[in-house]
């Protein structure tokens, strides 16, 4: 209780000298013509640089701060006008990339280094996908024009004392927002408005899709409380598509056999993928990098998804990355779980422990649930393994994975059953800390690993 009393007391002071505000920041729909302040504005167009973004905020109760929808009115308009939607034009398809800022972090722009936030970073990176699109398409066969590139910054009060050290006592009032801000609808609203714009731009396109190049893909991608908030937004939807098809093999046996026959059949997780239907992901993968949250929220969809046979063709639709020096997740968060949850319960049997760890660990860092490790070709290398290179196909997920200057592997204590879920734990040489992911290294990974599973997916 003194310890509680004295942090609460330490805060106080520092939130009455260095309270950071709260926004909102982007508060001007772009008008043609006029020269407004960027760092303002809720759509900012760079067409010479070969993206765009836009701008949607949330407040500390998770509530949008614009109740209107006018920010993400504009973020839309600006999707459908970089696909064409509507304009008498063949549709194009876009590249299109949703960010969620984890602690620290707002959607206020205009800070330069060393103090660049994650609005900085953000359009760097767009700007580098559209560097990378724009190389790509001058090297096709058959010569094409680039994808414009989207992004869709989502911005919550991540950053509430900008003074340190006492930023670091923030760390979880931040969580319990972050949690609001996930779990009140509005980011679910928002990521879905965007999938359904996706879908449609890729309807419209039809015929015109001969190849991956010629579709759109959307991408969402959270970072620490901002993977808590994407997760708490769309796990229900991914849980929903995972039971969906799991009725569905069901009712297909159910309807050729008896009940009685198919609920032995089911329970024992046959592993053909006999009449297997493709999972569809959200969007066109879910990327969470050093996820701030529970691990033990992940258990039923984790063991969900280890029930299903797959098809060959199956690739991922959740990717997690945790750097194995991230201080922030590994002992912070456990630190401050183990005092809040030193009066849970937890059940009598097997599961005991695994339950009781994953109250206070993240995925990643539950050892059970890593798939994967993530390291440099030259690390890899070192002990004369040569890493795979070939296209996807059903075994890509059980052998070492060549990506850009990163490999890929399986965890070999976790060979369990196939399933799209991956969580890797990466390299101090790919990523170095809870807030070193804009490094070139992990983002040149994380584009050609997007590239590469997202290849001629079947929607």
């Amino acid at each position: 209780m003194l310890l509680i009393i004295v942090i609460s007391v330490v805060a106080l002071g520092g939130f009455l000298y260095g309270c950071a505000s709260q926004g909102p920041y982007r508060t001007l729909s772009p008008a043609p013509g006029k020269d407004q302040d960027l760092n303002r504005l809720t759509v900012e167009n760079h067409d010479d640089l070969g993206y765009r973004v836009g701008y949607v905020e949330f407040d500390q109760q998770g509530w949008f701060w614009m109740p209107d929808r006018s920010q993400l009115s504009d973020v839309q308009q600006m999707v459908s006008e970089s696909a064409q939607l509507g304009q008498g034009h063949k549709p194009r398809p876009i590249i299109m990339v949703a960010f969620v800022h984890g602690w620290k972090n707002n959607a206020e722009g205009g800070l330069e280094p060393p103090n660049a936030n994650n609005v900085t970073e953000f359009k760097a990176e767009l700007q580098d996908i559209a560097k990378s699109e724009k190389d790509s398409a001058k090297t096709c066969p058959v010569p094409r024009s680039p994808r414009p590139v989207v992004g869709v910054y989502l911005g919550w009060p991540g950053l509430s004392v900008n003074k340190d050290p006492l930023m670091e006592l923030t760390f979880f009032s931040r969580k319990n927002v972050g949690d609001r801000v996930g779990l009140y609808g509005g980011v679910t609203e928002v990521l879905t408005r965007l999938n359904e714009l996706s879908n449609s731009i890729n309807s419209d396109l039809g015929n015109l899709v001969q190849n991956s190049e010629d579709r759109s893909y959307f991408v969402v991608v959270g970072h620490s409380f901002g993977a808590q908030v994407v997760y708490d937004s769309l796990s229900a939807i991914m849980t929903e598509e995972l039971a969906g098809k799991r009725i569905d093999h069901y009712v297909r046996r159910v309807k050729s056999s008896s009940p009685e026959k198919v609920k032995l059949e089911l329970a024992a997780a046959p592993r053909d993928a006999e009449n297997a239907e493709l999972v569809k992901p959200f969007g066109d993968l879910v990327v969470l990098v050093n996820p701030a949250f529970e691990a033990e929220r992940y258990y039923n969809l984790k063991t969900l998804s280890e029930r299903f046979p797959y098809d060959p063709r199956q690739r991922p639709v959740l990717a997690i990355f945790c750097s194995e020096t991230d201080w922030a997740t590994h002992y912070v968060f456990g630190v401050g779980r183990f005092f809040s949850t030193m009066f849970h319960g937890y059940r009598g049997d097997d599961l005991h422990d695994l339950q009781k760890r994953t109250d206070v660990q993240t995925i990643p860092w539950t050892d059970e649930f890593v798939t994967h490790w993530l390291v440099t070709q030259k690390e890899y290398t070192a002990g004369d393994a040569i890493p795979e290179t070939s296209p996807w196909d059903g075994t890509t997920r059980v052998r070492p994975w060549s990506m850009g200057p990163c490999v890929l592997y399986p965890n070999s204590k976790n060979t369990g059953p196939w399933a799209p879920f991956y969580v890797a734990r990466t390299s101090k040489a790919v990523m170095n800390g809870h807030d070193d992911i804009w490094n070139s290294t992990f983002q040149d990974f994380l584009i050609h690993f997007i590239g590469s599973i997202t290849q001629d997916r079947k929607r």
